[in-house]
């Protein structure tokens, strides 16, 4: 029988550590925050320009675009829990994934990530 590994050492013993801990997760949410806009708007400004040609170019009969058969491709992709509506359940499914994703473990610097993030995203202004 295979014995249960001990939990790693924390590197954070005591409240200053926790607090630099603290401090860096949110600076690092913030710069998240703000790669996550200039990222989001050269996606979206892309994502534009190719439909307006694509528009373009079945206008001109260069090319037949199934947009029936693309909607309904895309709203596959954003259905994560494959129950054939979007909803609620679909957000939760996705929070989920983000939560593995960031791999967020110790309580002080996760919180301050995601307060950094919502920060940097605007949703939450701070108050001085």
């Amino acid at each position: 029988m295979a014995r249960a590994r001990p939990p790693p050492p924390s590197c954070l013993s005591g409240p200053k550590q926790v607090l630099q801990g603290a401090a860096l997760s949110a600076a690092l949410g913030y710069a998240a925050a703000l790669g996550v806009q200039w990222v989001g708007k050269s996606v979206a400004t892309l994502i534009v320009a190719a439909g307006l040609l694509l528009k373009w170019l079945e206008s001109k009969k260069v090319l037949r675009v199934p947009w029936k058969s693309l909607g309904s491709r895309f709203a596959w992709f954003l259905d994560l829990d494959r129950d054939g509506k979007l909803g609620v359940g679909d957000v939760k499914v996705g929070m989920k994934k983000a939560g593995a994703l960031l791999g967020v473990t110790r309580v002080p610097s996760g919180a301050a990530f995601v307060a950094g993030l919502a920060w940097g995203l605007g949703v939450l202004p701070p108050k001085f």
